[in-house]
Order: C-alpha cells, then sequence, then structure tokens
C-alpha cells in the first residue's frame, strides 16, 4: 500500500490537472467574493455569504480529476501491470480512494485560504458562531470527500477514459440539478400572504396586498415527502454542496452522518464491482 500511495502522489504533485484544479478552486472562491462584497457591505451582511462556494467547485473537479488521472490507468495498461504483478485489487482501488480524498482536501483547502486571504480585508469577518464556523469548514470538506469517492467509483469501474469522463460529468451535472430542486422545495415557507390570482395580455400574476392574512403555502410538504426530501439533501454532495454554500444547513450532525455513509455506500460498491471486474 505504501508503494501505490507512493507512486500516487508522485504522480500527482506532477499533474498539471491537479494545479489546474487548485488554480479553479482559487478563481472560483476569489470570483464569488468579488461578485458580492458590494451587496454584502451594503446589507451589513458577514462574510458566510460569499465564502462558502467552493465545494460547489469541488462537486463538479472531482469527476474530471478522477476520470483524466485515475482514468489514464486503464489507458496506459498502468493497472493491468499492477494486477499482473500480484497487487490486490483492494489495494489498488484505496490508494486511488485516498488520493482522490487528498486531492478533494487540497482543493477546499486553496478555496478557504483563497477566500481568507480577499474577503477577511474586502468584507470583514464572519457573522457565525465559532462553533458554527466550524461545522461549514468540516462539513464542506465532508462533501469533497464524498464527492471523490462517488468520482472514483466511476472512474474505475468505466475501462475507457473519454466515457468515464462524460459520464462522471454528466451525471454530477444531472444531480446538481436534483439538489438543486430539493433545495429549493424544501425552503419553501409553511405559511405565506394571500394572494390574488390576476391575467393580463395572457400572462399569469398573483398580487399581494399589503397586511394580507397568512395562509398555507401549497407548494410546502410534509410529513413523508419532506422526510424523504430532507434526507437525499444531506446524502448526496450534489445537494449538500448547496446547503453549505448557501448556509442553510439545519442539521450539520445529519449532514456528517449521511455525507460518511454515501462515502462507505460508494466505496464499498465501487470496491464490490471493481474486484469482481474483468479488466482487459
Amino acid at each position: 500500500m505504501r508503494n501505490l500511495l507512493s507512486a500516487n502522489f508522485y504522480r500527482l504533485v506532477r499533474s498539471k490537472v491537479f494545479y489546474a484544479g487548485l488554480l479553479a478552486a482559487a478563481g472560483v472562491e476569489i470570483y464569488t467574493l468579488l461578485s458580492d462584497y458590494r451587496g454584502i457591505l451594503n446589507w451589513k451582511g458577514g462574510l458566510e455569504e460569499a465564502f462558502f462556494f467552493y465545494p460547489m467547485l469541488v462537486v463538479l473537479a472531482m469527476p474530471a480529476f478522477c476520470g483524466i488521472y485515475l482514468g489514464t490507468e486503464y489507458a496506459d495498461g498502468t493497472l493491468r501491470s499492477k494486477l499482473a504483478a500480484g497487487i490486490p485489487r483492494w489495494k489498488i482501488y484505496t490508494a486511488n480512494l485516498i488520493i482522490a480524498a487528498a486531492v478533494s482536501l487540497a482543493l477546499s483547502t486553496v478555496g478557504i485560504l483563497a477566500g481568507l486571504a480577499l474577503g477577511l480585508p474586502l468584507v470583514g469577518g464572519f457573522h457565525l458562531s465559532a462553533q458554527t464556523l466550524a461545522a461549514y469548514l468540516v462539513c464542506s470538506c465532508v462533501v469533497g470527500v464524498a464527492a471523490a469517492s462517488f468520482s472514483t467509483m466511476l472512474a474505475l469501474l468505466v475501462p475507457n477514459r473519454a466515457v468515464g469522463l462524460v459520464v462522471g460529468i454528466l451525471l454530477t451535472f444531472a444531480l446538481l440539478f436534483v439538489g438543486q430542486s430539493l433545495m429549493t422545495t424544501l425552503i419553501e415557507p409553511e405559511l405565506v400572504q394571500e394572494s390574488t390570482q390576476i391575467v393580463e395580455n395572457g400572462q399569469v400574476a398573483y398580487l399581494t396586498e399589503y397586511g394580507a392574512p397568512m395562509v398555507p403555502n401549497p407548494d410546502y410538504i410534509q410529513g413523508i415527502p419532506r422526510m424523504l426530501c430532507t434526507f437525499f439533501l444531506y446524502f448526496l454532495p450534489t445537494s449538500q454542496c448547496f446547503t453549505v454554500a448557501f448556509t442553510a444547513m439545519d442539521f450539520p450532525g445529519l449532514l456528517l452522518a449521511l455525507g460518511a455513509l454515501f462515502t462507505l455506500l460508494t466505496t464499498a460498491v465501487g470496491l464490490g464491482l471493481f474486484v469482481r471486474k474483468d479488466v482487459k
């Protein structure tokens, strides 16, 4: 295992894709802060309002990195050489998972450092308690590791590097839309002000009068559907990143638990299939 990890990290420090990812993580964080800092200052908000967007970049970057970096082992025949040398498959899978998790943590670290270096002098400090801030920082890293586990599974189960790369990116984008829908559904308030439907030029609009009474929101879900939406919101890294980015994480302990569960499940499934896979 030590030799596998040494070889992986040796390749990593010479990987242009890795350094491009680090630049992208810093660039996204800097761009977000520069775009939002005036609004934050005008509304006297805290740095957290534009700080935690780096997990979204990590979730998108990991399928690309794993598809290119790990997929190369199929394309170059390295994987078959390792198997011919008698290296157990579980060691190969675990070493690749560790390198992917390390990359996700590196991307998160760069995002955090870039955000602090620019955000503190530009906007000021956070309006969060130390405990809440620590929870968001830890959970943001958990999101990255979960995304790394998912991306490692895809990259090692699809032997064609190009196909694996495309499948990973497209599936991640699809799951991001799912995550956005879950977030939008769950932030609907239970009560809204009563409004009147009007039609102008064939377009339907809703007029709310000042002081209108509060009525039940028809878009608010409850019961089992709400429980299921909450579970998947905190289970999928492609939806976890939204709760962190918009500081809407009501249950940090749940995210930590379900993030760990997602990582364990994808690792178990990926390793189980990889051990039985016919590597040609």
